[in-house]
């Protein structure tokens, strides 16, 4: 799109006083070119993606090609392929996948209007959604009814009203798409900065209403006790984990034990009598830290390591090593902060090796995948069979679904297997050294790259401080150190 000589931001607005809003009115009409151009983009993109599918379902109908042994495979490896690409997750991608082909299929007026751009994906993708179960006729029916309103509403506000006329139209089909639905429930964890992170939990909306009812009940009156300074929104966070932490105790996980005597949260963080244990109370979570040494110590700040989050301040990794019952050693590389080689004979790694290699990777290793280590399968970049080993820096966290993913076989047209659908690459720099990044390959010739949570990075700012110390003739930090059994547990690393 051409751009004007002068932007109207910079234009001299003379002595007409209404020239200021006349330039604003400009600057907003090439906000609304842009915008359109952005929804026709995206009409754009979805036929691609449904001419892309077609070619891949035409190669796994070819008996004269290459193809994956499943169909199965060979839509799960393309949905990946896409999400990839797009750096999406696979979630969104089968989403514009699957309704990019309604759209392509049946909904021909939608992806004209949203190729002229008076509409956007979000409100295109929404016709197509609740289209859901319908037949052909009854889907343009339902497209005649809702799509005039798609260009004057907002995305929230279209979804509202398309799921509410979907259901005025097919009253008989709820009960069905509601257990249809039921069936994607799930609770996930999205990280937020500073420290902070989300629970997003998709459940069925009787319950959903009734939990956060609940919450607004509870938040609410303790808003009325004297000396509260919470507002709502920190007393609904507090209430509802304390409700988990307390629901947790008091169950058949908890073993039912009642020992925090809680009075509350204060801060954000569990508030304790003295019979507290810890700001978790009673509860004991899953909780994986690593701590750099000197860090603990006082001697850098380097930060330290929540798994399955990222970087915390030192102050609250303090808090929770304080309170850790067990200790686990990880030894680093000083100079690049690589987590030392660990390997075994056998093809099951230990479960000092497993955990050194979840603690590296975080989350699953495939490039798009969240899910976190600690649910992980440890998987062999090269195969046992074909000649590798278990050792650190050739094994991967993968959860279930890629494990399975990445060793989908590919046959020839006489039946015989010929490869798998993925290569996996574990990076060196331009010292052969490894980096901690993993390289996922492709059969159409793509490559993808996977970083772990704990990157091989020259911990600079903790030699720094080994350097100040020796400086002031104080003795040299051991990395190793020989443990004395009279000294007690040893701290973790």
């Amino acid at each position: 799109m051409q751009q004007p000589d002068t932007p109207p931001e910079n234009q001299s607005p003379g002595s007409d006083p209404m020239a200021g809003f006349e330039r604003l009115g400009t600057s907003v009409d090439r906000v609304g070119t842009v915008g359109r151009s952005v929804n026709a983009a995206a009409a754009v993109l979805v036929r691609e993606i449904e001419a892309a599918r077609r070619v891949a379902e035409q190669i796994q109908s070819d008996s004269s090609l290459i193809r994956y042994r499943t169909r199965d495979a060979a839509r799960r490896m393309f949905m990946t392929g896409i999400a990839l690409e797009l750096r999406i997750s696979e979630q969104s991608a089968g989403k514009k996948i699957a309704l990019g082909q309604v759209l392509v299929a049946t909904l021909t007026r939608t992806l004209d209007t949203l190729a002229e751009g008076t509409i956007s994906e979000r409100h295109a993708f929404a016709i197509a959604q609740y289209c859901d179960d319908l037949t052909p006729e009854s889907m343009l029916a339902f497209e005649d009814r809702v799509l005039p309103k798609a260009v004057t509403m907002t995305p929230v506000k279209f979804e509202r009203f398309t799921r509410q006329q979907r259901e005025r139209l097919h009253p008989e089909l709820m009960a069905t798409a509601h257990m249809k639905a039921l069936e994607e429930r799930r609770v996930e964890l999205f990280p937020l900065p500073a420290g902070m992170a989300q629970i997003v939990a998709t459940m069925d909306a009787t319950r959903a209403v009734g939990l956060i009812n609940a919450l607004e009940d509870d938040a609410r009156a303790l808003k009325n006790v004297d000396g509260e300074t919470r507002t709502l929104a920190q007393l609904r966070a507090d209430v509802f984990a304390d409700r988990f932490v307390d629901s947790y105790r008091t169950s058949a996980c908890g073993n039912g034990a009642d020992t925090a005597a809680e009075t509350g949260m204060k801060d954000g963080k569990k508030k304790t009598s003295g019979r507290s244990n810890g700001i978790y109370g009673g509860f004991a979570p899953r909780v994986n830290i690593m701590v750099p040494a000197l860090s603990l110590l006082g001697k850098s700040d380097e930060p330290a390591v929540l798994a399955g989050y990222g970087p915390i301040d030192l102050e609250t990794a303090r808090e929770l090593v304080g309170e850790a019952k067990t200790w686990r050693r990880i030894l680093t590389d000083p100079e690049t902060g690589q987590m030392l080689s660990m390997s075994s004979t056998k093809y099951r790694p230990p479960t000092d090796l497993a955990d050194a290699v979840r603690l590296r990777d975080g989350t699953c290793r495939e490039p798009g995948c969240n899910n976190p280590a600690e649910a992980c399968e440890i998987d062999h970049s090269t195969a046992w069979e074909a000649g590798g080993v278990t050792e650190f820096l050739n094994l991967g966290a993968f959860c279930r679904k890629h494990h399975k993913v990445k060793h989908f076989e590919l046959v020839a047209p006489d039946g015989t297997i010929v490869g798998t659908a993925v290569r996996i690459d574990h990076v060196r720099d331009e010292q052969n050294r490894p980096t901690g990044q993993i390289r996922w390959n492709t059969i159409t010739g793509h490559a993808y790259i996977s970083d772990p949570q704990l990157s091989a990075r020259a911990l600079k700012k903790i030699r720094d401080a080994e350097d100040a110390e020796k400086a002031k003739n104080a003795p040299p930090f051991d990395w190793n150190p020989t443990p004395d059994p009279a000294d007690g547990p040893i701290e973790p690393f």
